[in-house]
Order: C-alpha cells, then sequence, then structure tokens
C-alpha cells in the first residue's frame, strides 16, 4: 500500500469515527427528548420519532418486565419445595401428636366423667367403651375360671377346656386392642357433643386445653397446605401464559435475543429522533442547555465530517495524478518500444526488397543463358 492510500485509509477512519461520535450524540440526545424533556414543544416529524422510540421502549420495557417475572416465578416455585417439606414435617408431628392425645386424653376424659360423676350432654359418647369395658371384664371372669379349672385337675375336662381357654385368650386380646380405638371414637364424639367447650375453670375444658392447642396446630398446618398449593398451581399457571409452550429457559433465551434486535431498534429511532433538532425545532426546545449542547457538537462533527471528506477527495484526485502519471509513463514507453519496432519492421523491409530484386535479376539471368526468354516472348 502506497503512502497516498495509507493517508486515504486513515481519513476514511476518521470519517467513521466521526460518523459514529455524530451519531452518539444524535442518539443521546434522543434519549434526552425520550426521558420526557420538551414533549409538549416536539411537532410534525419529531413527534412522529418521538411516538415510534416510545414504542420501541415500551415492548423492551414488556420483555424487561416477562424476564424477571418468569425469573421470580421459578425462583418461588424452588423455595415452596421447601416449604412442602417443612409443611409435611409439620403435618406429621402434629398428625402423631394428636393420635397420642386422642388416646391418653381420651382415657382421662373418661375418668374424668366416672371420678366426679359429671352431668354433661358428652358424657354419653363413652357409653360403647363403658360396654366394651364390661364385655372385657366378662372376658376376664371367664378366663379365670377357664384357668381355675384347668390347674384344678379333678375338674380337668381335657382338651376342651383348654381350647375354650384359647379362645377366651384371643377375645382378651381382641378387646383390648379395641379399647385404644374406643378411647380416641369416644374422645371424637365427646367433642363433637362439646367436651371442652365450657366456661374457664370447669374441668373438661382444663383436661382438653393441649387437644384444641394441638388441632389449632394441625388446622393451620392444613391451611397452610392449601394455600401453598393454591399458590403453585397460580405461579405455573402464569409461568405457562407467560412461556407460551415454551420452557422457562427457553422462553428468556428467546425474549433476550429479541431484545437485543428492539435495542438495536431503538437506537435508530433515537438517533433520527435527534437528527430532527434541526433550524425549525421550536425555540422552547433549542433553548434547553443539553440541547443546544447537542446541536453545537452535531454542527462541528458535521463541519469536521465535511472538511476530512473534502480531503479524501483531494488525495483520491493525487492517488489519480499517480496512477494517471504511471500510466502515462507506460505508454510513452510503449510508444518508444513500438516505434523501435516499427524502424527494425522496416528496415527489414528494405533487406527484403532488396532480396527480391537480386533474386529476380538472377532469374533473369538464367533465363538469357537457357533461351528460355526470346521462346517466352515469341
Amino acid at each position: 500500500m502506497s503512502d497516498i492510500e495509507n493517508k486515504i485509509e486513515e481519513l476514511r477512519q476518521q470519517v467513521d469515527e466521526n460518523l459514529a461520535n455524530r451519531d452518539s450524540v444524535c442518539k443521546n440526545l434522543g434519549l434526552f427528548l425520550m426521558n420526557g424533556e420538551g414533549d409538549e414543544n416536539e411537532e410534525g416529524l419529531m413527534l412522529e420519532y418521538r411516538n415510534a422510540a416510545l414504542e420501541i421502549n415500551s415492548r423492551i420495557s414488556l420483555m424487561d418486565h416477562q424476564i424477571n417475572e418468569i425469573t421470580e416465578i421459578e425462583q418461588t416455585l424452588n423455595s415452596f419445595k421447601e416449604k412442602d417439606q417443612s409443611l409435611k414435617n409439620r403435618k406429621k408431628e402434629a398428625q402423631e401428636n394428636l393420635s397420642l392425645l386422642q388416646e391418653t386424653l381420651g382415657e382421662e376424659l373418661f375418668h374424668l366423667v366416672n371420678t366426679y360423676d359429671l352431668d354433661v350432654p358428652w358424657k354419653k359418647a363413652f357409653e360403647p367403651l363403658i360396654k366394651n369395658i364390661t364385655k372385657i371384664r366378662d372376658n376376664e371372669t371367664e378366663l379365670y375360671q377357664a384357668e381355675s379349672q384347668i390347674v384344678d385337675k379333678s375338674l380337668f375336662k381335657g382338651l376342651i377346656l383348654k381350647s375354650k381357654l384359647s379362645v377366651l385368650k384371643g377375645k382378651k386380646k381382641t378387646m383390648e386392642n379395641s379399647q385404644s380405638k374406643l378411647y380416641q371414637k369416644c374422645f371424637n364424639d365427646a367433642l363433637l357433643m362439646g367436651a371442652g367447650k365450657g366456661e374457664d375453670g370447669d374441668k373438661d375444658v382444663e383436661l382438653l386445653t393441649p387437644w384444641f392447642r394441638a388441632d389449632k396446630e394441625w388446622q393451620s398446618v392444613l391451611e397452610e397446605e392449601q394455600n401453598l398449593e393454591e399458590e403453585k398451581l397460580r405461579n405455573k399457571d402464569r409461568l405457562k401464559e407467560l412461556c407460551g409452550g415454551r420452557g422457562p429457559g427457553k422462553r428468556i433465551e428467546f425474549l433476550k435475543k429479541e431484545q437485543l434486535l428492539e435495542e438495536e431498534r431503538l437506537g435508530d429511532a433515537l438517533k433520527k429522533w435527534g437528527e430532527s433538532v434541526t433550524g425549525d425545532t421550536p425555540e422552547a426546545l433549542k433553548s434547553l442547555p443539553e440541547v443546544q449542547k447537542a446541536i453545537g457538537e452535531i454542527d462541528a462533527l458535521t463541519e469536521d465530517a465535511i472538511e476530512l471528506n473534502l480531503n479524501i477527495e483531494k488525495w483520491e484526485a493525487r492517488k489519480d495524478i499517480e496512477k494517471l502519471n504511471k500510466d502515462q509513463e507506460y505508454m510513452n514507453s510503449r510508444i518508444e518500444s513500438l516505434e523501435e519496432e516499427i524502424q527494425a519492421r522496416r528496415q527489414e523491409i528494405k533487406v527484403l526488397k532488396k532480396e527480391i530484386t537480386n533474386a529476380a535479376k538472377e532469374i533473369e539471368k538464367k533465363r538469357l543463358f537457357t533461351g528460355e526468354a526470346n521462346s517466352e516472348d515469341n
């Protein structure tokens, strides 16, 4: 690359920098105007550029909001996993606590009724338990009698008594096992009939305070569990709505790509908006310090660009001159070569003509010698 070409390339780089700086000033001016300054004073083309830029910026903001919302929903759904596990643990603990209290308090409430012979509506709830206890006692009496008969060898009746004893023991075990469930059932029935809901100071109210506290925790867990499930469903539905059939990651990736394209469009729109601030701009807008500064910078850069382009044209002309000079030198050299070649050809023609003349003379001599010349004439 010649010195002239290097200079032209350097000037073109300066033009590119000048254009980039001018675009930047125009874009910043458009951004200043978009932020609300002077909107009441804009009209015509400026107002059209404002509306275009605001529309693009609105789309970018909407996509940014969607990205943030998708991210937040994903984080929320992930946090629900910990809450879910915590609720499961609380639910299990509350359930175990209630089951234990059902059995222990059911027995204590039953003894409370019998000990103090309380005359309360929920006393009827324990009638199945009383019947079962009576059956157990009757069974124990039969079992004792059967065992006594086996021990008393004189009354031993062999296998029949052993079989009866086995049946009685099985029956006893079954009734004892059902006793625990009966305490729980009777306890629940008593609660439904109003146990523990009397006035402060009542013995059943004091006894059942732990139960109502545990039941409150149980109801609280169930409510939180339901609320959590509803919250999960709302978030999943919203996430599905935002993602439009894509996964969250793919949707965010798509939105970010679209944002980049929209940001490029916004940059172009802001640049055109800034460029539209011309001499016809309303005085109220031109009087703003930021606008005055931008216009001054644009004018200065425009003048620099004109000067740079003029210099490029001059250096391009120098390049053309240099090329034409080289072409002229080449053509002169070519002409000289051709002239020399023509001179050589002329000399060659003279030699050939001389040789032709000599050959003709030689032919004539031969004809005269052979006598062919006269015969040909006759």
